[in-house]
């Protein structure tokens, strides 16, 4: 099965659908099908082809930059960060496997409020108040 997709429209789609199934991970190794984390198990997108070697260098230079990936060419790994559709940020590690590039992406959850948390709203007044700014203070300075 050949791939419909470009780079930037399969990271999307990989993305979108990390989140909507509540994953953690997307692993891209060349000869099997994109696979994502849901709950500590791996499950591979059987409805996707399998990924090709090109595919995954192409999504990796969706994700950095030039001068970024002459380090990944010459370290033959990186760490880095990305940013999708200014809402969900990823933590990425690409390396290359028998010779062959892969990589894999940690979403990073977002920081949920006190409302989020359904949290007592004298909580949020705390948090924000005076005394709060003085304790986090003398905490650091120890």
């Amino acid at each position: 099965m050949e791939s419909t997709y470009t780079a930037k429209d399969l990271l999307n789609l990989l993305i979108l659908t990390l989140v909507k199934e509540g994953g953690s991970d997307i692993h891209l190794m060349v000869g099997l099908p994109p696979a994502v984390r849901i709950h500590g198990e791996i499950i591979s997108i059987v409805k996707l082809p399998s990924v090709k070697d090109t595919e995954t260098v192409e999504v990796l230079k969706e994700m950095i930059n030039d001068e970024q990936y002459a380090k990944f060419e010459s370290k033959l790994q990186i760490d880095f960060s990305y940013t999708h559709a200014k809402e969900y940020r990823l933590r990425g590690h690409a390396f290359f496997e028998k010779g062959l590039v892969c990589v894999v992406l940690r979403l990073i959850p977002k920081v949920r409020t006190v409302i989020d948390l359904n949290l007592p709203k004298i909580l949020a007044g705390l948090l924000l108040s005076d005394w709060s700014s003085r304790t986090r203070q003398v905490y650091h300075t120890r």
